[in-house]
């Protein structure tokens, strides 16, 4: 019979580099397997950040664990662990903003956004290599409702001399609001490989 332990599908990702944002987060574990969910948090004066990401089932949350754990992104040991969800959070919806120029940064991102009033959060994705933008970024809210009309109103309305195209992140529908995770603990686990992860990720980790 299964154990409780075989339905844990989150992960703990502590000590990250500040520069890791939640879309490279995802693309790095995506090499195991399908993302349903990430999340960075801030780690304010500590200066790293920390974040959770949740997979569609328990054995591939298991193989990330056991591949990631101990690795170094950014000069970053990554800390890797079981996360354990608390209480009940408030959600927070996420959107994705594309077509962006190269001059918006995230504070014109947030600047644009910021008129509906439950925006908590709006980052542009930059190149790392290059130090120029992406051309997409992401925007949360704290309310689903200020999100759709995000999405409703801003969708092909111009930001400097493009049209943005706006749409729930990942393409997909409202589902895309999950809990804030501030109020998830963590198991500690051991720490293993670094396996099948493709060199156009792995150049950013370190053994």
């Amino acid at each position: 019979m299964p154990s409780a332990n075989d339905n844990r599908k989150t992960l703990y990702v502590g000590n990250l580099d500040q520069r890791v944002v939640d879309y490279m987060l995802r693309e790095i574990f995506s090499a195991i397997g399908p993302v349903k969910h990430v999340k960075i948090i801030a780690g304010g004066k500590t200066g790293s950040n920390y974040g959770f990401i949740e997979f569609f089932d328990h054995y591939t949350a298991e193989q990330a664990l056991e591949t990631m754990n101990g690795r170094r992104l950014f000069g970053h040991d990554v800390r890797v662990n079981w996360a354990v969800q608390g209480a009940s959070s408030p959600q927070k919806c996420h959107i994705f903003v594309g077509d962006l120029g190269p001059d918006v940064s995230d504070q014109v991102l947030s600047q644009t956004f910021g008129i509906f009033h439950s925006m908590a959060d709006a980052r542009v994705m930059w190149d790392l290599t290059t130090g120029h933008s992406r051309g997409f970024g992401f925007v949360s809210f704290r309310d689903r409702s200020d999100a759709e009309q995000a999405i409703a109103t801003m969708n092909g309305e111009r930001l400097g001399s493009r049209a943005m195209r706006v749409n729930w992140a990942n393409q997909k529908t409202p589902a895309h609001c999950y809990s804030n995770t501030n109020n998830i603990t963590t198991n500690n686990s051991k720490a293993a490989r670094l396996s099948n992860i493709p060199g156009s990720r792995r150049s950013m980790i370190r053994h």
